[in-house]
């Protein structure tokens, strides 16, 4: 079984000239065959057309390979247990296994986040993860906070962008990220990429809370640090994460806690620091009693695979993510900026070769 990758506007286009085919055909009892128009390009088509068993292939389309004689096992690793991360693997994972069993059988595995994901890839431990894109750089490169060069993670498609949120209580007095001086406060998961993402923002403000300094960090996840925001145990949590994440989400709705904005100073020192930081502003009203402006960073979250995985598992990954973009986004919201426009944004890994081909045979990339 084949299946065919096909934009949208196209099949409209299609089902527009076949109607009228058929008009003409009734109207003047001869035939007349429409000719098919090219599929729209990825510069005016904003997702793709789910295509299945009755499904007829287009000239311009992308058919994957023949099914394996039998499915391939893989292992799609997410974050912590309700995160993102997570929630995106396991729809992912169910689609897949719904709607391509004869290529895949997919799990998932939950894990402190890029850094520890990164490293079940280079160990052939999982087969896709996901990961900031900078840490993937770093992973590949061999730097802190990697041992070694990563040699076996390749990209396979931008996700979404990974806010920073840093959230404090109203009383707390923090107005900066500099007030957090002599407070409590939660810094992410130990090794995670948020809590190194925390690192390298409080360094831009001269702060280390390392080793007890500056002030008293808490390794909380993001499933955690909320609830110890209510019962007072803590002043505030940071969260990089997609916009519209739980974990915020909670904090912002008992309306006792407020986002806090980085310089812009700090910004652009971020920015010079890493390259894979982006400015971005959290415009008022994204989340609950929040009617004012959030000027802070992101990075591009990227799925990887290891390296050495076959070209047909990475392009079957690819095309369920691409024809089932409305089915997913019903588990986050995030999914739905996974477009022919973002699918290479901010790599900074190459890509796998079966991405590759899939791109190429789709027009998202020459």
């Amino acid at each position: 079984m084949k299946k065919v990758i096909n934009v949208k506007k196209a099949r409209r286009l299609l089902a527009v000239l076949l109607t009228l085919a058929m008009a003409v055909t009734l109207a003047a009892c001869s035939s007349n065959t429409p000719a098919n128009d090219p599929p729209a390009s990825p510069e005016n088509s904003g997702d793709v057309t789910p295509s299945g068993p009755d499904t007829p292939p287009a000239e311009d389309g992308f058919a994957l390979p023949d099914a394996p004689s039998k499915p391939v096992l893989i292992q799609f690793a997410g974050g912590a247990s309700g995160g993102t991360f997570f929630l995106i693997a396991n729809a992912v994972a169910q689609v897949l296994n719904t709607n391509y069993s004869d290529y895949v059988s997919c799990s998932t595995q939950a894990t402190s986040g890029s850094v520890e994901i990164l490293n079940l890839l280079e160990n052939s431990e999982v087969d896709f993860g996901w990961s900031q894109s900078g840490m993937a750089a770093q992973a590949v490169a061999g730097t802190a906070p990697f041992d070694a060069p990563h040699n076996n993670i390749s990209s396979v498609v931008y996700g979404y962008p990974n806010v920073c949120h840093v959230i404090v209580t109203k009383d707390s007095g923090i107005e900066s990220v500099a007030d957090l001086a002599g407070k409590t406060f939660s810094v992410g998961g130990l090794g995670s990429a948020a809590e190194l993402n925390m690192r390298e923002i409080c360094s831009v403000y001269g702060l280390d809370y390392l080793e007890g300094k500056a002030f008293r960090a808490e390794n909380a996840s993001d499933n955690d640090f909320p609830d110890m925001i209510s019962n007072r145990q803590i002043d505030g949590g940071f969260s990089a994460a997609a916009i519209g994440a739980g974990a915020v989400v909670n904090c912002m709705t008992t309306g006792n806690c407020k986002l806090v904005s980085l310089s812009d100073e700090a910004i652009a020192e971020l920015c010079a620091l890493n390259p894979a930081y982006f400015e971005y502003t959290i415009e008022a009203g994204t989340y609950a009693n929040q009617d004012y402006d959030v000027k802070t960073v992101a990075v591009a979250n990227y799925i990887y695979c290891r390296s050495d995985l076959d070209d047909t598992t990475v392009q079957a990954f690819l095309d369920c993510i691409f024809q089932n973009t409305e089915e997913l986004a019903i588990a986050h919201s995030a999914i739905e900026n996974i477009t022919p426009e973002t699918a290479v944004s901010g790599l900074t890994v190459p890509l796998h070769p079966g991405a590759e081909a899939y791109f190429k045979a789709n027009g998202i990339i020459e």
